[in-house]
């Protein structure tokens, strides 16, 4: 009589442990943080694909790190930052311990001006570093840089102290640095740390701004006018990548993705790794874009018929390639100087100059104020025996680029050559005043004209 009651009751028990477990697995499907939507109308068809497949994982195990950290890190790498924000703050619910989560999602956030809403996660990955023991400055340099951005400057100091303490020499920490002294009107200690940051792509048009500031407050007005120019000549300042961004970036996906993060490669002396993804992207068909790149990156690591090849290709693609053309003219000039090293008179660096003026006078039809090109243009006219021309040509470089120290230098040095001293002092005074602080040759230049005397008027 007994038996099947027992029976019953083993039956009802399954029952309620079975609905239970139909309520829990939909309980749990109900509250499963799912991914952002994204908006990918025109993205490259391979970057739609990979952000697909990656939510599709995230869908499939949607309580799993590394779903969430791959999918986080594919959308940073291809600036959708506010849906990466998203992800990253699901992988630092999942492993809460991790620094770099919140430091990537404060990161993102700082990237769109968003420096009030960095501040939370920021202030939580340097605090996880520290008690990880991982001496990464990047979390406390970013944290300062958003409390200096939301006007905070007191409260950015200790985590800005922390980031030199682990980092002496970053231009974006003296460059914090002199924002704070500014804030607190310590105009020599602004201009200290500004020595440190003027010549740098991170921070240079942000520094010559500040350093116009300097000499407005201590009654230079024709030095700040010349700092004020230089910034606005200036291009932007490239944004500071440190290895936990890096990392993000190495899960690009699609051509024009996986180009920007071959600049950002080349500007942190990473021209190898830039090399090994752009010969990728070659493989996939011609492109003008991956030709300069892969060119720059030959001509800033010194192999320069390697670079002229690829410059040249990139002209099939693109005849009027400003860039391409420069960058020729400077390749040919180089060659030149180093064949003339043989005899002045070498035929062969003759042509080599001759070439480079060409190449030089192709990027000035498409850009008459390419100070750069001017300079090369200059430089080989003057070896060619035209030296009027070459002042002329010099002359128009320092115009265009008022706050750059090699072109007054070159043009310093000519007429120095030429006995015209009068002329020549006021362009090796402003190479002087805008040199790196290790560049010996304005120096050199000013002591040389020291020891002439004024030659003929002409």
């Amino acid at each position: 009589m007994h038996a099947p009651c027992g029976r019953w009751a083993v039956v009802v028990l399954l029952s309620i442990a079975m609905v239970a477990s139909g309520v829990w697995y939909i309980w749990r499907s109900w509250t499963a943080p799912q991914p952002p939507s994204i908006t990918l109308v025109g993205a490259d068809p391979e970057l739609v694909e990979a952000i697909a497949a990656a939510r599709s994982d995230v869908l499939r195990a949607p309580r799993a790190l590394e779903s969430w950290s791959k999918l986080a890190k594919l959308l940073r790498a291809s600036e959708h930052l506010d849906e990466a924000v998203v992800c990253f703050g699901h992988a630092e619910r999942l492993d809460p311990a991790e620094p770099r989560w919140p430091y990537l999602a404060g990161e993102a956030l700082a990237r769109q001006n968003k420096h009030q809403e960095a501040l939370s996660p920021l202030a939580r990955a340097a605090h996880l570093s520290e008690a990880a023991g991982l001496r990464s400055y990047a979390p406390f340099l970013r944290w300062a840089d958003a409390l200096l951005a939301s006007g905070q400057p007191d409260a950015a100091e200790p985590p800005l102290r922390r980031a030199l303490e682990l980092e002496p020499d970053h231009p974006n920490v003296h460059l914090a640095l002199a924002q704070l002294a500014r804030a607190r009107e310590q105009w020599d200690q602004v201009d200290q740390h500004l020595q440190r940051c003027l010549h740098s792509p991170f921070t240079q048009r942000k520094a010559c701004g500040l350093k116009a500031e300097v000499c407005q407050r201590r009654g230079d007005r024709d030095l700040a006018a010349e700092f004020g120019r230089r910034a606005l000549d200036l291009a932007a300042d490239s944004q500071w990548i440190d290895d936990w961004v890096l990392d993000a970036l190495h899960h690009a996906v699609g051509k024009t993705t996986r180009l920007r993060m071959c600049d950002d490669l080349m500007i942190l002396g990473k021209p190898a790794e830039a090399l090994r993804v752009l010969t990728e992207l070659a493989e996939a068909g011609p492109d003008y874009r991956v030709r300069i790149s892969m060119a720059r990156v030959f001509f800033l690591g010194g192999e320069h018929e390697q670079a002229q090849r690829e410059f040249q290709a990139a002209l099939t693609l693109e005849p009027d390639s400003v860039t391409a053309h420069y960058y020729l003219s400077r390749i040919l000039w180089l060659k030149g100087e180093s064949l003339r090293e043989r005899g002045q008179e070498n035929p062969q660096a003759l042509e080599a100059f001759r070439a480079a003026v060409a190449a030089a006078r192709k990027a000035l039809v498409h850009k008459p104020d390419h100070a750069q090109a001017l300079m090369i243009l200059g430089l080989c006219l003057e070896r060619l025996g035209q030296r009027e021309a070459a002042v002329a040509a010099l002359a128009q470089a320092v115009h265009c680029a008022p706050g750059s120290s090699t072109p007054a230098l070159h043009l310093g040095e000519l007429l120095l050559d030429a006995g015209r001293i009068d002329q020549a002092r006021p362009h090796l005074e402003r190479a002087l005043r805008f040199a790196l602080p290790d560049d010996p040759r304005p120096k050199a230049a000013l002591q040389r004209l020291a020891g002439k005397t004024p030659g003929p008027k002409n």
